[in-house]
């Protein structure tokens, strides 16, 4: 599947930049996860991302998945990510 966004960092210039991305894909290169964090099932992808779902992800620290923003929230500098993995 070819995605929105290759990376990350070209999702994270998008939502900067204005642009809407709900419904679009991108694939992330997990970084931290943090599993009972105040947000949800968070996984971090780069220093302002959070990509957050109420399940659990079945994702590690490295893996690179692809997933659709269902939602996005600009919380205190940070983008808080609803997704549902499509890979």
């Amino acid at each position: 599947m070819k995605a929105d966004y290759d990376n990350a960092a070209a999702l994270e210039a998008a939502l900067n930049g204005g642009t809407d991305v709900v419904g679009k894909t991108a694939k992330i290169t997990c970084g931290e996860i943090i599993p009972d964090s105040a947000l949800g099932y968070n996984i971090t992808a780069g220093e302002h991302l959070n990509f957050v779902t109420e399940k659990k992800a079945k994702a590690k620290q490295g893996d690179v998945i692809t997933v659709k923003v269902t939602k996005v929230t600009d919380f205190l500098g940070s983008w808080i990510i609803a997704y549902d993995r499509v890979d």
